[in-house]
């Protein structure tokens, strides 16, 4: 049209008119393409802070971290060690880890397949992952609720990278703590140190009067390491009923909102004498989908721990300790974190013994989740490049109308001084 006009002119004066309606037209045509560059640079301006200072994660923190939200820098992890906030320090010092060693550690990035793929990370949860391994650590309230399990078992789209401490312990033991969990990672399976042992005993055998204290037939069961190592004498096992569906096996099947859950802890003695012992069970899981109904005598602190006082269980006998949940209604449609896929996957999972797993049905404000388990890789690098291709577009759109309202001014001022020749 613009050529059309510009060329018919000179023959045929009377086309002024025409080419002044264009020139409106063009003139507004170039003040929406600049409101809308306006509004396209804002965005861009947006996706650059995207860019330079990405948001952290929705849930960072979680259940399964030794440091609950990891730490942000060495000194603060120096100072979690010196605190022993969380029993950190009783960790560390299981595999002979000092805060020295912590305090002259390096900053690298650890990739979750170096070494191999032989790089095991430590958290306080149970999850049914590749290498998983249970770690038992006297002197803290996590005993047994410690778990190995190989690194590259968290990825869920390609290998995984971290930022994290590494140095090597005087015993020649290198290890990594991760940033953003606090949680342990060695190369395979770490063999903590040997403790120094008491010097020998010449006394009897507190479990057989017939041998020596000191002989390594000393102990209080056949899968006991030492004569004080009772905790394998203790057998634990797990059952969950769904009081109302009446199911008295509710392992591996589905409950539904408000239903009743009664779990049964039950531990056994299978030495000959009496041990001390104060049952824990991490209820984190359980937690995300039901409320705690009764625990019979127990507490439970923030992290999902339930702890019971310590009791004396007889030689060759059974204690039994009894939880109440009720499932929610409504199901919490809260989504899966990145780091932590345990949580609010619609299973409530936990180790006593047993793995007890019970599933939900899927809440309608998660079936999206379910359907579409990942959504396209769309982040703000991604979303920079298309938005500086679609602003070149545009603007390319507002330069060119700008050029030719300017040109059609300069017709129609040329035409009104020459009087239309």
């Amino acid at each position: 049209m613009f050529k059309k006009l510009i060329s018919n002119l000179p023959f045929n004066p009377s086309l002024i008119e025409q080419v002044s309606f264009y020139a409106k037209r063009i003139h507004k045509e170039s003040s929406v393409r600049r409101t809308g560059l306006f509004v396209l640079g804002l965005a861009m301006l947006v996706q650059m802070l995207a860019v330079f200072s990405p948001p952290q994660a929705t849930m960072a923190r979680s259940n399964n971290d030794l440091i609950n939200g990891g730490f942000v820098n060495r000194d603060q992890a120096v100072l979690h060690c010196l605190n022993n906030a969380e029993d950190f320090n009783k960790i560390l010092e299981h595999y002979g880890i000092t805060c020295t060693d912590v305090s002259n550690a390096e900053t690298v990035r650890l990739g979750s397949n170096d070494y191999g793929k032989q790089l095991f990370s430590m958290g306080r949860l149970y999850y049914n992952l590749a290498g998983q391994q249970p770690v038992s650590i006297s002197g803290t309230n996590s005993g047994q609720n410690l778990w190995l399990r190989y690194l590259w078992s968290w990825d869920t789209n390609g290998s995984s990278t971290y930022n994290a401490l590494t140095g090597t312990t005087k015993n020649g033991l290198k290890f990594f703590i991760l940033f953003n969990c606090g949680n342990l990672v060695f190369i395979g399976v770490p063999v903590p140190p040997v403790p120094p042992q008491p010097p020998p005993e010449i006394v009897k055998c507190p479990y057989n009067p017939n041998i020596a204290n000191d002989s390594p037939d000393c102990k209080p069961c056949k899968d006991s390491q030492t004569r004080d190592d009772k905790t394998p004498c203790l057998v634990f096992h797990k059952k969950a009923s769904n009081i109302t569906q009446k199911i008295s096996d509710a392992n591996n099947t589905t409950a539904k909102p408000s239903d009743i859950i009664e779990y049964t802890l039950s531990v056994e003695n299978i030495s000959s004498v009496a041990i001390k012992f104060g049952i824990q069970e991490n209820l984190s899981d359980v937690l995300d989908y039901a409320d705690i109904v009764n625990l019979n005598g127990g507490t439970v602190d923030k992290n999902g721990l339930a702890s019971w006082p310590l009791q004396n269980i007889a030689g060759k006998s059974t204690v039994l300790q009894k939880i109440t949940v009720r499932i929610k209604d409504p199901l919490p449609t809260t989504p899966v974190s990145s780091s932590d896929p345990g949580h609010f996957d619609l299973k409530m999972t936990n180790l006593f013994g047993d793995t007890v797993t019970i599933n939900l049905p899927t809440p309608l404000g998660k079936q999206p989740e379910v359907i579409v388990s990942q959504l396209p890789n769309t982040g703000p690098g991604t979303s920079l490049a298309v938005g500086f291709v679609v602003t070149s577009i545009v603007g390319f759109f507002f330069a060119r109308s700008r050029i030719m309202a300017n040109e059609l001014d300069a017709v129609r001022l040329d035409s009104t001084t020459s009087g239309g020749y």
